[in-house]
This record gives structure tokens, sequence and C-alpha cells, in this order.
């Protein structure tokens, strides 16, 4: 199809028409020219059925099912948020627990002076050392000048520290104190 375009406002002179229009498959020319042509090609064909509309059919069965179309991927994940959802509800109380076995007698835990026989204690300027007997097994705190720490004091000679009340004494088996002149 060949297309022409005049640039002139108007359709252009009537050669100009004819020339375009012989290119074209649909013919040109005024409203009444197009009417007389359409009308002589339609000569001896049979005139399109026209009439009634008939009543509407009966609606068909269902077709099948269409393939399942495929998945779309995931979203992004969205922001954290720095707000704390809601606080939960408590839980329900558990049933009681069976009764455990009874306890075994526990041993006894007594205080015992490294120094007796050196006078009475008078806080601040008489304070004694004080080991505790517990389960046959002596334990007194231990100073260095700058740290102090629980332990055991197994048996041997050991010297008293104590401001105003010390001495030298020997440690015995189940806690005896023996105090050395």
């Amino acid at each position: 199809m060949m297309l022409l375009v005049s640039f002139f406002s108007g359709c252009g002179s009537y050669q100009e028409r004819v020339a375009a229009c012989a290119f074209e498959e649909r013919g040109c020319g005024n409203d009444n020219e197009r009417r007389g042509r359409e009308e002589k090609e339609n000569e001896g064909k049979a005139p399109a059925p026209q009439g009634v509309p008939g009543p509407r059919g009966e609606r068909g069965e269902p077709g099948p099912a269409g393939a399942p179309g495929e998945r779309g991927e995931a979203g992004p994940v969205g922001p954290a948020s720095s707000v704390p959802g809601p606080a939960g509800k408590d839980g329900a109380t558990g049933p009681m627990g069976p009764m455990g076995p009874a306890g075994s007698p526990g041993s006894s835990v007594v205080a015992m002076r490294f120094c007796p026989s050196v006078g009475a204690p008078s806080y601040p300027t008489r304070f004694p050392e004080v080991g505790l007997c517990i389960g046959n097994s002596l334990y007194a705190v231990y100073w260095d000048g700058r740290n102090s720490w629980m332990a055991e004091v197994p048996p041997g000679s050991y010297r008293s520290t104590a401001t105003g009340l010390g001495c030298n004494f020997t440690v015995g088996l189940s806690c005896q104190i023996t105090e050395n002149p």
C-alpha cells in the first residue's frame, strides 16, 4: 500500500486524490463516490443475512481446568521492627513432682581458735584467728597481705599472725590443734 500526503490544507486537487487512491485498496473520493463503488462491487453477490435474533441458547458444560501457573518468587523480607511484640500469656502450672529421697545426716561444723591459751579476745587490739572443723577437716581463711581465701588446713605446723593473740601451733588428724612453745 502506498500513501501520499498532501502538504496543503484540505484534501488536495482531484488528480492528486485519484493518483493516491489508485494505489489504495479501499478506494477514495467523497462519500457518494465511495458508496457508488461499493454498490457496484457488491452487485451479484448474495446479501448479508439479516433478521431477528433467535432465543438465547443453553449454557454449555464447563471446560477443563487449566494447567496450574507458575508460582511467583517470594517477596523481600521487610525491615526488622524495633518495637517488641506483646508479651505472651503465662503457661499453666505443671503437676507436682514426686517426693525426693530422704537426705543423709549432715556434718557438724565447729569453730576452733588456733591459740586459745594466749588470752581473751578484745577487738580491735586482741583479735584471734579461728578455723572451722567440717567433716573432720580443718578450714581457715588465709591472707597474704593483699588477698584472702578460704582453704583447707592440712595436718602440719603453722604460725598464727593474729593481732595480739598469735602463736605457733600444730594441726593433727580430725581437727586436733596443739599449741607449740
